[in-house]
């Protein structure tokens, strides 16, 4: 029984040594990804980093991930990425949930203190409408609500130099007029959850519906799945995006499943220089996908990209060489 997979194996917990690797893998996370602090801490304590350590561990979920970590790895290097990984997500998924709550909150506040709207539905099933809107509970599409809000004009944000507090990501008056265009195409109520998920498409730009227009409709096999056609707008969004990096950060995302150091030799830089750019283009890419519900399935399709990109540009180089 040698290190944390070991101790894992043949008591099916967490020993001394893979708690210690799990607080240590947590503090180095979020510190390197420059997630905020959970609910009531400031910083990144010892205190904060164990209650995410709980949250990955906890539970049915925990159970699961301890197994997946084990049927995943082969060894303890290879479990030490398996639960870098693992953890990352956990930060993602509570950073989301966090973020949301703090937008609905919002969207509470704002449809509550303007004369634009009134709530319909009893306690717990509360609705929101237009001030002369329809009671009865809206019938379209998210999809339809997300177009709305994505089509208002400017948007202001409030200046803020706070260090405690999130940003605001909009001021009262940007966030009336975004609710309003949202209610109008809503022709009907809607709940203020779905509301401020509607107004991701006009306030995170990771969140902008893709709408694919044809001028031809031809025939499609009626075996065609949902979850065909997400694969397939998720490579959309994944080409896209790649193709708006620069060649460098091709280079670093094609990469990214590597160690610094591999990297670094990889792509002929300094071990700092590389960590440092990789940091940059790991901000970049968390804040362009972490509100998109489908953000992991488009960054391994980015990753894939890239590695194919990075690929067929070596090969054009050794053949000029």
């Amino acid at each position: 029984m040698k290190g944390a997979r070991g101790e894992l194996l043949a008591t099916g917990r967490l020993g001394p040594m893979g708690a210690a690797l799990l607080y240590d893998t947590v503090g180095a996370v979020a510190r390197a990804r420059n997630f905020k602090p959970p609910e009531g801490h400031t910083v990144w304590d010892r205190s904060a980093v164990e209650g995410i350590a709980h949250e990955v561990v906890a539970g049915p979920r925990g159970v699961k991930r301890l197994t997946d970590l084990l049927i995943r790895s082969t060894d303890e290097e290879s479990f030490a990425r398996q639960l870098h990984g693992a953890v990352l997500n956990v930060l993602r998924d509570l950073g989301r949930r966090t973020d949301m709550g703090a937008l609905v909150r919002r969207v509470n506040e704002v449809l509550s203190d303007s004369a634009a709207f009134r709530s319909v539905g009893a306690a717990g099933q509360r609705r929101w409408t237009l001030a002369d809107g329809a009671d009865a509970a809206s019938q379209v599409s998210e999809q339809v609500l997300m177009t709305a809000a994505n089509g208002v004009g400017e948007i202001s944000v409030p200046r803020w130099n706070s260090a405690t507090r999130r940003s605001p990501q909009a001021d009262f008056d940007s966030f009336e007029r975004l609710l309003v265009a949202i209610l109008t195409a809503a022709q009907g109520s809607v709940r203020a959850a779905d509301l401020a998920n509607a107004c991701l498409a006009r306030l995170d730009p990771a969140h902008v519906p893709l709408v694919v227009t044809l001028d031809v409709l031809e025939y499609t096999p009626d075996s065609l799945s949902s979850e065909i056609e997400e694969q397939t707008l998720n490579r959309i969004v994944a080409r896209q995006q790649v193709d708006a990096l620069s060649d460098r950060e091709r280079l670093l995302l094609a990469t990214m499943d590597h160690t610094v150091r591999e990297a670094a030799t990889a792509l002929n830089m300094g071990h700092s220089q590389c960590g440092a750019l990789r940091r940059q283009l790991t901000t970049h890419l968390t804040r362009l996908l972490a509100m998109d519900s489908d953000g992991e399935a488009i960054l391994r399709e980015m990753l894939r990209y890239a590695q194919e990109w990075m690929s067929n540009r070596t090969e054009r180089q050794d053949a000029t060489s």
